[in-house]
């Protein structure tokens, strides 16, 4: 959270003369999908919890027809009642161990 708060601020989104602390801002994590729940994602079936997967299957019907260098997805999925990530949300995506890079463009 510390990383994804500088990131924040290094882009004017919080923390600077006039604007709410950086840690006030909500913030939470979407979880992975395992299990039935990662196959069903990754073969593009709804009504699963809200959470994500990747796609790099060439047999998933959802890169299927893409060309074979563009056979990767990242596909978020919800409950049909709550986007994810919520609508307006900033969202930071980055390896797990791995620090924010710098930069004004960094992350968005």
């Amino acid at each position: 959270m510390p990383a994804v708060q500088a990131q924040l601020k290094a882009t004017g989104q919080c923390g600077n003369a006039g604007q709410d602390p950086c840690n006030s801002w909500c913030q939470c994590e979407i979880v992975q999908e395992t299990g039935d729940a990662l196959r069903a994602c990754q073969n593009g079936q709804e009504g699963i919890a809200p959470g994500y997967c990747y796609v790099d299957n060439p047999e998933s019907p959802l890169v299927k027809k893409c060309p074979p260098n563009q056979q990767q997805l990242l596909r978020f999925v919800d409950d049909g009642k709550n986007k994810t990530p919520a609508q307006g949300a900033v969202a930071f995506i980055a390896c797990i161990g791995k620090a924010v890079p710098g930069g004004s463009d960094a992350g968005m």
